[in-house]
């Protein structure tokens, strides 16, 4: 029998797994996304409904997954949906049109929407004292994903059709649902129902302005975050004329970051508070992300788009953990739904008009644009210390 903590260490790691996972499904469309623009003749507007659409999804199936995850237990929602949207990913290598590519992106979106509700309460329940070090642990499993996923993205459009890189998605994906289907444990569907939510707790969860004002603050970084991983690599290579490997070189330096930030700032909020490191991190955000057009050395570059990994991943993981803080046990996966449905609304928008004043404007436009909007975290952060 393992002891207590080995068994919470194996959880941590499978959740890592499973964000690897996630997030691998998710970024498959950045590195190739100049190639998919090419053959199928995409202004960038229409390039960003390829992850519009998939965050779309996501955002809408967040908060029937919460509830469902309250009710039926976590594992019963996270491996279907592991295997739902790994496998509408890797339908993308066979489907001829546009149109089909973009119905396999939502399909995906849904399935990736159980885990973030279902995987974070698990954590939360097992890490009760370090909840933010635990998810910036966790969560560097999505900055491995992420860098797999640029990595062999750049190798493919160099030697083969982008189209294989979707195939790994199914691979990965039974990988995962087997995981946690063999060593996750959780409480028992029955002890799940006794702790369903009621109609007074979601009433104080909806009208906890401090619970509203993280919802925004999420909303604004996601919506920056989904539009830098969109369209980093099209900048690079469209404005900077740089090869689509070397731009994705420098591209991989945000998810590569991204696996040391939670951690560390996760770290540190929670021996000096939540509320410093969200509103220094929104602020250092916002000057990264509006002073990426400035910067034409590569080397620079890929320094500067590191920073801005750094500070989101940190950031967001924070947040995650105060909403948890903020949350009643018995509604904690519910309010985790609509936290990443508000965040997740904000990351479906953020492409689509990130390629549309990119289209219009430029990209030196769309970048000033998007890291200014995050910037409004910092006045948000200070009225809820101020109430």
């Amino acid at each position: 029998m393992r002891s207590a903590t080995s068994s919470t260490h194996l959880l941590l790691f499978v959740c890592w797994v499973g964000w690897f996972i996630v997030f691998f499904n998710r970024l498959t469309v950045s590195p190739v996304l100049p190639l998919i623009q090419s053959d199928f003749t995409l202004s960038h507007a229409q390039s960003g409904l390829l992850m519009s659409i998939y965050l779309l999804a996501y955002a809408l199936a967040q908060v029937p997954a919460g509830m469902l995850t309250d009710r039926l237990g976590r594992k019963r929602l996270i491996i279907p949906g592991i295997l739902l949207s790994s496998g509408a990913n890797s339908a993308i290598s066979l489907v001829p049109t546009f149109d089909q590519i973009i119905a396999c992106r939502a399909v995906a979106g849904l399935g990736a929407a159980t885990y973030y509700p279902a995987s974070s309460s698990l954590l939360f329940e097992a890490f009760p004292a370090s909840k933010s070090r635990a998810l910036g642990i966790a969560y560097s499993g999505l900055g491995a994903g992420s860098i797999l996923a640029i990595v062999l993205g750049g190798l493919i459009a160099q030697s083969m059709n982008w189209r294989f890189l979707f195939y790994l998605s199914c691979i990965f994906g039974i990988l995962g649902a087997s995981l946690f289907y063999r060593y996750v444990r959780e409480t028992s569907v029955e002890s799940v129902r006794s702790v369903l939510p009621s109609a007074a707790i979601y009433k104080n969860v909806l009208a906890n302005k401090r619970i509203l004002s993280l919802f925004s603050i999420h909303l604004i970084i996601l919506h920056a975050y989904f539009s830098l991983m969109t369209f980093i690599p099209t900048y690079l290579v469209r404005d900077l004329k740089l090869s689509v490997l070397v731009a994705n070189t420098i591209f991989l330096a945000l998810p590569a970051i991204e696996m040391v930030g939670g951690p560390l700032l996760g770290s540190v909020a929670d021996r000096i508070g939540k509320g410093i490191v969200i509103a220094t991190g929104s602020a250092a955000i916002t000057m990264f992300i509006t002073t990426i057009p400035a910067i034409t050395m590569p080397s620079l570059l890929f320094v500067w788009i590191a920073l801005v990994g750094f500070f989101t991943r940190g950031t967001l993981t924070v947040l995650s953990a105060s909403i948890a803080d903020r949350s009643p046990a018995s509604l904690l996966a519910t309010t985790l739904g609509w936290y990443n449905l508000v965040g997740f609304l904000g990351s479906a928008i953020g492409p689509l008009v990130f390629g549309f004043l990119a289209d219009v404007y430029g990209f030196v436009f769309a970048f000033i644009a998007v890291g200014t909007i995050v910037g409004f975290a910092v006045p948000i952060m200070a009225l809820m210390r101020s109430r």
